[in-house]
């Protein structure tokens, strides 16, 4: 919420904010790029914020460990005016289909919260791909959100654990695969918006995935976390 109690930018879904951090024992400011995972018209941004732990080859991550550790609530932090180009035409009626993994979801879920509050008759499909259950954020959010009227959800683990098994929590095992994707979007048809967020090689799949079925490359949109690359 705005330190002075003025009024927010606003930002069309899909959008980040770029972060800057004072962090102790660093020399330099960091700055990191979190995507909104609110829809616009709150008195509040929202960004949420995996925490990256270590490994024996890789420290665990700065900015992450600082936000999760360190930083409390009425702190102060730097944020940029929102920005990016990865956003939900709002203006259109066609059928959405949401595809994300891991942390991808977040600007995923902007479009999402978007379209239930000014489009409740929307058709939404949402895809979401998990390792497992402990590494589905907003796993409740999108339990949640199933019980909409015109939004589908389909959960997909690659590796859930005996646990998800149990509760029943997914719908599908193993890693998305063009067949499977068919299926899911079955309803949605040839003329919805396909938008994309995950890892490069997850996109690079949905997307080659997308061509094999006919969509037009102008209803495919994607994201990338981290340095633009081409497809």
């Amino acid at each position: 919420m705005p330190e002075d109690g003025g009024a927010l930018a606003s930002f069309e879904p899909g959008q980040y904010v770029t972060v800057q951090m004072k962090i102790p024992g660093r020399e330099h400011l960091v700055n990191r790029q979190y995507s909104l995972s609110d829809r616009p018209g709150q008195p509040y941004y929202r960004i949420s914020v995996k925490k990256e732990a270590g490994t024996d080859t890789r420290e665990p991550g700065v900015a992450s460990t600082y936000l999760h550790e360190a930083v409390r609530e009425g702190d102060t932090l730097l944020l940029s005016a929102p920005a990016g180009d990865f956003t939900l035409n709002r203006s259109a009626d066609t059928p959405v289909v949401l595809l994300s993994a891991g942390v991808g979801l977040t600007p995923l879920m902007s479009m999402l919260r978007t379209i239930r509050s000014e489009q409740p008759a929307r058709s939404v499909t949402f895809i979401h791909s998990a390792a497992y259950g402990g590494l589905h954020a907003m796993k409740d959010a999108m339990t949640a959100a199933a019980d909409e009227t015109c939004l589908r959800t389909h959960i997909c683990y690659t590796n859930p654990t005996e646990e998800d098994k149990a509760a029943g929590t997914f719908h599908s095992e193993g890693r998305l695969t063009a067949e499977k994707l068919k299926e899911i979007t079955a309803e949605a048809g040839g003329h919805a918006d396909y938008y994309i967020c995950g890892p490069v090689s997850f996109m690079r799949d949905m997307i080659g995935y997308l061509q094999k079925l006919g969509v037009r490359p102008e209803s495919v949109h994607y994201e990338f976390f981290g340095p633009s690359l081409t497809l």
